[in-house]
């Protein structure tokens, strides 16, 4: 097997084990969210997963090609900017409490936004190239 193959099977594989870290951590903050240690878990999301995914986001910019560094950068632009425009839009929007999310919105959601941008630039940054 050829090692660009390598490196991207690697890669997959420690984005996967970023979610599956990601996802139960999520869970644990949740559940325990009104509990004395509510502090602590919260900051567990952040801190496994945030870290194991911004190393796969470096090694995969890093081992890839010109092109594929042209596209993350496109992917990484539209993200930025797309999450830049929901940040303004949710500030003007009329909150009763004043420069809060509004309800049902939680700070989580705009994480999930962001990597969400990021894969759909990726596809058009990747349908663009080919």
């Amino acid at each position: 097997m050829p090692a660009s193959q390598q490196r991207a099977r690697r890669d997959r594989r420690r984005l996967l084990i970023a979610a599956a870290i990601y996802v139960p951590a999520l869970l644990a903050a949740d559940a325990y969210a009104d509990t004395s240690g509510a502090g602590i878990l919260a900051f567990m999301p952040a801190l496994g997963a945030g870290l194991a995914m911004m190393l796969f986001a470096v090694a995969a910019v890093r081992h890839g090609d010109e092109l594929q560094r042209l596209v993350h950068l496109e992917a990484l632009a539209f993200a930025f900017v797309g999450l830049a425009v929901v940040c303004l839009v949710l500030a003007i929007l009329p909150t009763p409490a004043g420069g809060e999310l509004p309800e049902g919105i939680r700070w989580i959601h705009l994480w999930i936004l962001l990597s969400t941008l990021w894969c759909v630039g990726l596809g058009a940054a990747h349908w663009r190239h080919r």
